[in-house]
């Protein structure tokens, strides 16, 4: 069993101090003593192997043994898909942490059954999911989950080198696997994740212009988070097989 792990953004010195829910969770969930080894991470690739040097009300000391500097993939992967509804959102938050997303983005389709409404107010909840999970996980980088945003806008937020693919039940569409094997230089790979009624004619098109393949998705009708850790799963496979 793997050292209890923590979070802190900071990570510089010789000595770390934790304070607030980590503190707490350290000390009163984990029940870890004074003298115990522990792993920290910044959600961004640095990884510290330190020794709890002193406890008291609301923070924790930690003394560094080691830094470990873990580097991103070569290729990061967003995940831009239709806003689900609570604890199914919770749920994709939670299982795109743990396969590695680098990006979430909450998307608004005409047919999103969520619009967005009070949406905005949630981003802080959706990170703190995203962080209990890299912790169970092991995870080292922490997700970047925007606001809810309009299909348009999401669309135009990419890098210049990026290999967009988009899912559908059209049975003509490529494989994704035979688009993957295009993504050589992408240096960004974004899934495009509809509602389960799908993109509009309009939206489709709109994705196609912007460069996006269609890929098949299979025969069923799968929910928005089926569909989208889907399709993570397999980028995730295929990238480190190479």
């Amino acid at each position: 069993m793997g050292k209890p792990r923590f979070f802190s953004a900071e990570l510089e010195g010789e000595v770390v101090e934790l304070r607030g829910e980590e503190a707490h969770h350290l000390a009163k969930v984990r029940r870890v003593k004074v003298g115990e080894e522990v792993e920290l991470f910044d959600g961004a690739g640095q990884i510290i192997i330190g020794r709890v040097n002193k406890l008291e009300k609301g923070s924790a000391e930690i003394e560094v043994l080691e830094k470990v500097r873990k580097e991103p993939d070569r290729t990061e992967i967003t995940v831009a898909v239709a806003l689900a509804k609570g604890s199914r959102w919770d749920w994709l938050i939670e299982k795109c942490t743990e396969l590695g997303a680098a990006n979430i983005w909450p998307v608004l389709f005409e047919r999103s059954v969520v619009k967005g409404s009070g949406a905005e107010g949630q981003l802080a909840k959706w990170n703190r999911r995203a962080l209990e999970a890299a912790k169970q996980s092991g995870q080292v980088y922490l997700p970047e989950i925007t606001q809810p945003r309009e299909l348009e806008e999401v669309l135009k937020d990419t890098k210049n080198d990026y290999l967009g693919l988009v899912g559908t039940l059209n049975e003509s569409a490529e494989s994704i696997l035979a688009v993957l094997n295009k993504a050589d230089q992408a240096k960004q790979i974004v899934l495009l994740v509809g509602p389960e009624g799908g993109l509009t004619d309009e939206e489709q098109e709109l994705a196609t212009a912007s460069g996006y393949e269609p890929v098949y998705l299979g025969e069923n009708i799968l929910r928005v988070e089926t569909a989208a850790v889907g399709l993570l799963a397999a980028v995730k496979a295929w990238q480190d097989a190479r």
